[in-house]
This record gives structure tokens, sequence and C-alpha cells, in this order.
């Protein structure tokens, strides 16, 4: 775990990316690394999709992103045990994790949000 100082500077970052960078070394996960390399390569898929505006992406798409963005990030902190148990703690700190992001960034979270809803209602009944 990072300590504060260490979240607001780059440092907890490289550090979680040595670390697992050789953990994935040491322990030898090929096969999580293809894996990974797959999942990379399928949302870049799916980005180009995107570029083509005359196909509008599915609920169910939208959906996958989504878990994908989540996945990432409970490999990322460590929390991959918690998303299978308990999705809603991993979503709730990921979303804290999002408004440190906006404050940094200087984005309104909740004007975000709003939006945000605003467009999962549109996209609902559509």
């Amino acid at each position: 775990m990072c300590s504060k100082l260490e979240h607001q500077s780059d440092a907890c970052a490289k550090g979680l990316a040595f670390q697992l960078d050789r953990s994935t070394q040491q322990k030898g996960q090929v096969g999580e690394r293809q894996a990974e390399l797959k999942g990379t390569n399928s949302m870049q898929r799916s980005g180009r999709r995107l570029d083509n505006r005359s196909v509008q992406p599915t609920n169910i798409s939208r959906s996958s992103w989504a878990g994908r963005a989540i996945d990432s990030f409970a490999r990322l902190t460590g929390m991959t045990a918690d998303l299978r148990a308990e999705p809603e703690v991993v979503l709730s700190d990921l979303l804290a994790d999002l408004m440190h992001w906006c404050d940094f960034q200087r984005i309104d979270f909740e004007s975000a949000l709003g939006r945000a809803r605003g467009n999962h209602n549109k996209e609902s009944r559509a």
C-alpha cells in the first residue's frame, strides 16, 4: 500500500508498476500476462469500433467496458478477491479514487456524475 504522500506523487504508481513487473517475472505468470494482453487488444478493437459513429454501442458493450475498467482497477490495487466477493466495495473505492482524480484535474465530480446519470437514463430508454 502507498502512503497519502506517495499517492500525490507518481512514486506510488512507479512502485506498483515495479512490483507488478517483478512479481510477474518471479512467478512466471506467462498465462496471466497473455490474458492481460488479450484484454488490452480487445479493448483496443472496441475503441476502434467506436470510431465508426454509424454504429451505436449497446448497453451490453457499455457494461462490458465498465467491467474491464473495474477489473483493471481491482488488479492494480490488489482487490481482485474483493471484486469477486464484494464488488460494491471495489466500486466505491474506484469512485473515491475518481473523486481524488477530479480534485487534481479541477473537474466537478458531482457535475460529471449528473451528466453520467443523464447519459445512463437516455441510453437505458434506447
